[in-house]
C-alpha cells in the first residue's frame, strides 16, 4: 500500500543528501549533473521502494517528467561516480571537483559574453560615434551610421545591419529616434551625412553596396578617418588593399 507522505519523501531526501554531502535544496534544485542525478535516482527508487510511490507521483514530487523519472531508475543500477576510484575517497572532493570545473566553465562563458558585447558595440560605433560628432562636426544621428560604415570597413554593411546598429548604438549612448531606425531615417541620415562632407569639402564618405540599403565606407574617407582617429585600423586597411573583407565574429552576426 503505498504512503503518500511528503514529508516521508523529504525525510528520504535529507538522508540521501547527507550521505551525498550536499544539501536537499542543491539535491532537489540544481541543474543537473552527474553528481546530483545519482543523489535523485537514490531518493526516487527509495522512494518508490519505501513509500510505494508510482513514478507519476514520484516525477510530480521531484519536479521532473514521467520519462525523466524512467531515466533516474536507470542511472540509480549505475555504480556512484566515486565507486570506479580507487582508495577511500570522499564523495564531498568529487563534489568540490565538480564544482570548480562548472565555476570555470560559467566564468569562460561570462567572459565569451563580455568579448561578444565589446564586439557588437564597437560595429555598432558606439566607442567612434562621439569623437566623430565632436571632431567632425557631424549631428550625432549622421555620426552613428558613418561609424558603423567606418567599424565594418571594408565590409558592405547590410541595411538590416544599420539598423540594428543604430538602434544599440542609441540605447547605449542614450540618444534615439522617436520611432526607432527605419529604412527613411537611414536614407535621410546618410544624405544630411554627404552633404555635411561636401560642404567641407572632404570626400564622399559613403557609398552604395549591392543589396538594397546596404553601404560601406569609400576608399577615400576610411584614408581620412585612419588618419585622423586610428579607425579603420591597419588590419583593416591591408584587408582592403588585398580586396578581403574581414571576418564577422560569430555572435555578432546579428549585427554585423
Amino acid at each position: 500500500m503505498a504512503i503518500h507522505s511528503p514529508a516521508r519523501a523529504m525525510a528520504i531526501a535529507e538522508q540521501v543528501a547527507g550521505r551525498y554531502r550536499i544539501t536537499v535544496d542543491h539535491l532537489l534544485c540544481a541543474r543537473w549533473d552527474r553528481y546530483v542525478v545519482h543523489a535523485r535516482a537514490e531518493v526516487a527508487v527509495r522512494i518508490r521502494d519505501d513509500l510505494g510511490w508510482s513514478s507519476r507521483a514520484i516525477g510530480r514530487w521531484l519536479g521532473c517528467s514521467h520519462p525523466n523519472v524512467r531515466k533516474l531508475f536507470s542511472y540509480h543500477k549505475m555504480r556512484p561516480p566515486w565507486a570506479a576510484m580507487t582508495g577511500d575517497v570522499d564523495p564531498a572532493s568529487i563534489l568540490h571537483l565538480a564544482r570548480d570545473d562548472q565555476a570555470r566553465r560559467l566564468a569562460e562563458a561570462e567572459q565569451r559574453a563580455a568579448d561578444a558585447a565589446r564586439e557588437i558595440d564597437r560595429l555598432s560605433g558606439v566607442h567612434l560615434t562621439e569623437a566623430l560628432a565632436e571632431q567632425l562636426g557631424l549631428l550625432t544621428r549622421c555620426a552613428i551610421v558613418l561609424a558603423i560604415c567606418a567599424e565594418n570597413y571594408p565590409r558592405v554593411v547590410r541595411g538590416v545591419a544599420i539598423l540594428q546598429g543604430y538602434d544599440h548604438a542609441c540605447s547605449v549612448l542614450g540618444y534615439g529616434a522617436r520611432n526607432g531606425a527605419t529604412y527613411d531615417l537611414m536614407k535621410k541620415n546618410f544624405s544630411s551625412l554627404d552633404r555635411a562632407f561636401a560642404e567641407q569639402g572632404w570626400p564622399q564618405p559613403t557609398e552604395c553596396g549591392d543589396l538594397p540599403a546596404s553601404r560601406r565606407l569609400t576608399h577615400a574617407a576610411a584614408d581620412m578617418l585612419a588618419l585622423r582617429f586610428g579607425v579603420p585600423r591597419r588590419s583593416q586597411m591591408m584587408l582592403a588593399a588585398e580586396g578581403r573583407s574581414p571576418p564577422i565574429p560569430s555572435r555578432a552576426r546579428s549585427v554585423a
